[in-house]
């Protein structure tokens, strides 16, 4: 069997947290080594996270049983382990912390103590405050530190038949009373001095104890009152960044309704765009549609520039045969017009000399023929 434990203060580390929280948990774990070491192979864990599953699986591995004690307060006891965990802490008072605070749910011990299922306490007053929160059948043991040893000396001293059981009922303040001017033989004849001896020796220790322990609560106070004011200054702090953050999110809200009404405006400016674009759209397809029959038009016009130019071409053809053609009649015109006028003078020689022959009798009478003849034709 192995048995791991655990203890937040180690050997290494234990002078720097003297006095401070949790500091007695590294004594009491001192103290039970010797007993756990007697019952199996102990195991000292530095780190619960890391090595407390991969020792257990190993340990199952071979059949072996494998148990976690957790020298350390429940809220502080890590929980989501595989291997069987048990918490093993000290409480002076009569009820545990039964609720969670500081937004984690571990500072509610009563939880953490029913996802262990398993305790382990050093006096019957703290096992009456756990059964209280947790539940009469919840396994707790109490288990004082054994401490006993330390006192074989003492009892090698007494007889057996006297030393085998007592009880001890005191309730002083040791602090108020002077306890050497106490008559051992007033506390009963059936106390003796040694017995005396040996309750004060333990009164003495557990005022050490309790002095310890109000030197830490004293400092705990401190450090509470401490962390009072850093939290009243962060509190300042924060109401400071609140008033500042307020600030900064009313301007962002009038920004946001400056943006608003800008978007607002250029959505309406956008929609009349949008219309103007629509109007534009209807003017360029209305181009469009005019480009295109103006297009075609400039096709027509085209063929018939075309066919005009191919009836100028003929017309060129033509006018250059009818340019031959009266360029020949002219020059047949310049040879009639020169005929016509040599004939001119012929018919002038010819009226000459008509005249001549009428002016003679013979040519009247022949006028006279003629006369006749023409008016029988």
């Amino acid at each position: 069997m192995k048995i791991l434990v655990y203890s937040k203060i180690n050997d290494h580390n234990i002078e720097e947290h003297l006095g401070l929280p949790e500091y007695s948990y590294y004594f009491v774990l001192r103290e039970f080594l010797p007993c756990l070491r007697e019952l199996a192979e102990v195991v000292i864990i530095e780190n619960p996270q890391q090595q407390v599953d991969e020792i257990y699986q190993n340990s199952a591995a071979q059949n072996e049983a494998c148990v976690f004690l957790s020298f350390t307060p429940p809220h502080t006891t890590v929980i989501d382990l595989k291997c069987p965990t048990v918490c093993v802490f000290a409480w002076e008072f009569s009820n545990i912390p039964n609720e969670p605070w500081n937004g984690s749910e571990k500072n509610d011990w009563s939880w953490v103590l029913r996802k262990l299922r398993f305790a382990i306490t050093h006096s019957q007053s703290a096992k009456q405050a756990i059964l209280h929160a947790v539940g009469s059948e919840f396994p707790v043991c109490n288990v004082p530190s054994p401490v006993w040893n330390k006192f074989a000396d003492f009892r090698s001293t007494r007889e057996p038949s006297k030393t085998t059981s007592f009880e001890l009922e005191l309730s002083i303040d040791s602090r108020s009373i002077d306890l050497e001017s106490i008559d051992p033989l007033s506390l009963g004849s059936s106390i003796s001095a040694e017995y005396y001896q040996y309750a004060v020796g333990l009164i003495e220790q557990r005022d050490q104890e309790l002095l310890k322990l109000n030197q830490e609560f004293a400092h705990a106070e401190d450090l509470v009152a401490e962390r009072d004011e850093q939290l009243e200054e962060a509190n300042k702090e924060r109401h400071q960044q609140l008033e500042k953050a307020n600030l900064e999110r009313e301007y962002a809200e009038k920004m946001v309704q400056q943006r608003d009404q800008q978007l607002e405006k250029a959505n309406l400016e956008r929609g009349h765009a949008e219309k103007m674009v629509q109007q534009r759209d209807q003017q360029l397809e209305e181009a469009n549609l005019e480009r295109e029959y103006a297009e075609k038009m400039v096709q027509q016009r085209d063929e018939q520039l075309e066919q005009r130019n191919r009836d100028c071409h003929y017309a060129e053809s033509v006018v250059e045969k009818r340019d031959l053609e009266l360029t020949h009649c002219n020059e047949a015109c310049q040879h009639a017009e020169q005929v016509v006028k040599e004939r001119d003078i012929q018919v002038g020689q010819l009226n000459q000399e008509l005249y001549e022959f009428k002016s003679t009798y013979l040519g009247r009478l022949n006028g006279w023929l003629l006369r006749r003849r023409n008016q029988k034709g």
